[in-house]
């Protein structure tokens, strides 16, 4: 007991003195807590034996000290590596029960793709597809697990590491590095297992095709109730290849019926869509036949469409009397159907204006006003009836038949003598041709003849000329304008010039900021010479800036201004002329001329561009656009088009640099239609009876469309390059009359002597 005692007086942390016995010495915490209790419980605890002290052992040695704290750390509570140890079951617990729940919503969605694909109202809610709603829980079962896997691979490897490097005798070590081992091994496998069951559940799930999709799509129209023929309607096959996909089968062919004759004559091609164009009523079972590998029997999709009444196109099939309509009832033929007759009736009378089977595309002109059932009767080489009906609707015009209009050149208004070119190429006559046109010019002289007449006033005076047109069916129409012809003195006439100068077809002047421009009026004229005013207007404000003969004057704001003159003389007679000027930023400047700028068709243009500029760099590219729908060009600063088509033309010409800027610009080209004039030669002039003539119209001008030659005969002809034989002698006076679209005539004659003797 003695020696016990010293080896316990040795222990460093010594709470007790030597000489007290083991009993007080036994647990300081413990007399702590009977100090708390009441005192018959203390007493009793107090009046306990004392345990005998165990026995030495038999290899006494030196006593071990307890582990002595390390500084700094408080010494360990008692209960708190049982606090540890419920923190650990506790995320335990967390880490499962999220496993768990995870491992349910898996299941649950797999049932949910298995058991109602793709009809399940969740699914479709969300827009989900069942097969790619597969792939992905494959892929967030691969992932999830996967990772989990590896921690829990990761903590074994570490576990093991530590058992593997603990110290002989240090039994706590081995014992942590064991329970690390084994709480990694455990869920390691029960995550692995798992794994593999939710895989191959989910992989073996098989999703019908007939829960993905049960009949064809129609892809347009939207709506299908209501079908008309001819009509175009659009299928695909796209759902049902995805649907026997999903469902694990390989497709080898797909074809179409559809004009449900029982021929699946339409494979699939590369775009699931087909269009069949549908030209007569009827009900069409639509079907999509598809081959299956492995499978002797194809599977076959089918979709009803009914189509309604056809008819036959009208155009227009409204307007104003007298109203022409084109018809077609190309739509109702179907291919290879053979048409014994095709019959209309325009008026709705009852009587057919055209029978035969040549009649698919009829023309009919409606003369008065009112509502026409057209009735199309079509009749098939087994004497087999089609009816068809459409209303055409004619109603009143506010158009005139007849009408007379009159052109002139340069005004109604001048000095006298006034010369004015008066035109009335413009009179048109719906119903008709025009036959005369009669000038009545109001001063008391003659009356004119003919389509263009010029004529001049020599007194003052207001006159009133008419124009009265005369159509072949003799109805007329008269136009009336007014004439003022002044005595007045000579108007002055203002020309500007400048430095540097301006392009005089254009009349345009391009510059860079800052421009300066010397402006000069010396060049305006006056027959008078008594002009006492010159006002320029550099900004196009209608304010004078200066005045003057001469202006200089510099432009410091980029933009496109209208510099105006105008000069006015003594009598306070005035005239104004303008020239544009463009003044752009330093940098690319896009300038285009065009020779001629307007012309007669077919017209060739020359364009040029040189005069462009560049502040920096060079141009090295030219890009035309002629306005008349042919491609762009990119070639040098001149190019050269010709325009066949009459029409006004937007020229544009992009200029580009070395430096990557642009700049661009336009003009207009105008292109007329040649003048109707009637023109033939004879193949020759005279000759002996019988002299037989062929004439030659090539040099008439104009988009003549129709030729009547009279040979002074009393014989006719409608052709264009007619022969003819004059069969006795005589002076024959041939004459040709040509007309255009528009009802516009001229007229050409010549003389043929047919030479010989005459008999009685």
């Amino acid at each position: 007991m003695e020696e016990e005692n010293k080896a316990i007086s040795n222990q460093p942390p010594a709470a007790q003195p030597a000489d007290q016995p083991q009993k007080e010495r036994a647990n300081p915490e413990m007399e702590a807590v009977q100090a708390n209790m009441p005192s018959d419980k203390r007493s009793a605890i107090s009046d306990q034996p004392v345990a005998p002290p165990l026995p030495p052992p038999k290899k006494p040695g030196p006593p071990v000290p307890p582990k002595p704290t390390p500084p700094g750390e408080p010494p360990k509570k008692i209960g708190s590596e049982k606090k540890q140890k419920s923190k650990i079951n506790f995320i335990l617990a967390v880490v499962g029960g999220i496993i768990l729940l995870f491992v349910i919503f898996i299941v649950l969605m797999v049932l949910m793709m298995s058991r109602a694909g793709a009809d399940n109202p969740v699914m479709r809610a969300f827009g989900l597809d069942p097969a790619g709603l597969k792939a992905f829980l494959l892929t967030v079962v691969g992932i999830s697990f996967g990772l989990l896997a590896l921690v829990f691979f990761v903590l074994m490897i570490i576990g093991v590491f530590k058992l593997v490097n603990v110290k002989k005798g240090d039994k706590e070590a081995r014992s942590k590095g064991v329970k690390m081992t084994v709480f990694s091994l455990t869920p390691l496998i029960f995550v692995i297992f798992i794994w593999f069951v939710l895989y191959n559940f989910i992989g073996n799930v098989q999703i019908s095709a007939e829960q993905v999709i049960a009949e064809i799509v129609v892809v347009e129209p939207e709506d299908t109730t209501e079908l008309e023929a001819p009509v175009e309607i659009t299928f695909s096959a796209e759902n049902v290849a995805r649907a026997l996909i999903f469902g694990g089968l390989d497709i080898e062919s797909m074809d179409w019926d559809l004009d449900g004759n029982g021929t699946f004559e339409t494979p699939v091609g590369a775009e699931p869509t087909v269009t069949h164009l549908y030209n007569r009523r009827g009900s069409y079972e639509v079907a999509l036949q598809v081959g299956i590998a492995g499978e002797e029997a194809y599977r076959n999709y089918t979709k009803v469409i009914v189509i309604g009444e056809a008819t036959f196109d009208a155009s227009p099939a409204t307007g104003f009397a007298p109203l022409e309509v084109e018809f077609d009832a190309s739509d109702l033929i179907p291919k290879g159907f053979k048409v014994a007759s095709l019959d209309w009736d325009f008026d709705g009378d009852g009587r057919y204006e055209l029978e035969g089977p040549d009649n698919l595309r009829p023309d009919y002109t409606f003369e008065q006003i009112g509502v026409y059932n057209v009735h199309l009767r079509v009749v098939d080489q087994q004497d087999n009836v089609e009816n068809y009906y459409r209303e055409i609707e004619v109603t009143p015009s506010d158009v005139p038949l007849l009408t007379a209009v009159i052109d002139s050149t340069p005004g109604l208004t001048g000095a006298i003598p006034l010369q004015i070119r008066f035109d009335g190429s413009e009179s048109e006559s719906v119903k008709g041709k025009i036959v005369s046109y009669e000038w009545d010019f109001g001063d008391g002289g003659d009356l004119q003849a003919g389509k263009s007449v010029s004529h001049i006033f020599n007194d003052p005076g207001t006159y009133t000329v008419t124009l009265t047109v005369t159509e072949d069916s003799g109805k007329t129409a008269s136009s009336t304008v007014t004439v003022e012809a002044e005595v007045v003195s000579s108007i002055p006439e203002a020309v500007i010039t400048t430095d540097p100068e301006y392009d005089e077809k254009t009349e345009v002047l391009s510059g860079v900021l800052p421009f300066a421009v010397e402006f000069n009026a010396s060049d305006s004229i006056d027959a008078d010479d008594d002009i006492v005013e010159y006002q320029w207007d550099f900004d196009g404000d209608g304010e004078t800036d200066q005045e003057g003969k001469k202006a200089d004057y510099t432009f410091e704001e980029a933009g496109t201004f209208d510099v105006t003159l105008t000069v006015t003389d003594s009598e306070d007679q005035s005239d104004s002329t303008s020239i544009t000027v463009q003044i752009s930023e330093p940098g690319v400047v896009a300038i285009m001329s065009a020779d001629p700028e307007e012309g007669t068709a077919p017209l060739t243009v020359s364009f040029d561009g040189s005069a462009s500029s560049t502040y920096e760099g060079n141009i090295v590219s030219y890009e035309w656009d002629f306005g008349d729908g042919s491609p762009k060009t990119i070639t040098g600063a001149s190019v050269s088009h010709k325009y066949n088509a009459v029409g006004s033309y937007t020229v544009a010409l992009t200029v580009l640099t070395n430096k990557n800027e642009s700049a661009e610009t336009s003009q207009m080209i105008y292109v007329r239609e040649i003048p109707l004039r009637a023109c033939f030669n004879p193949s020759r002039r005279n000759g002996d009876a019988p002299l037989a003539v062929t004439f030659d119209p090539m040099c008439s001008t104009g988009a003549v469309s129709t030729y009547t030659w009279d040979f002074g005969d009393g014989e006719q002809s409608g052709s264009r390059k007619p022969a003819h034989t004059f069969e006795y002698p005589g002076n024959y006076t041939v004459i040709l009359e040509v007309a255009d679209d528009k009802n516009n005539v001229s007229t050409y004659s010549d003389v043929i002597v047919a030479e010989g003797e005459l008999t009685n």
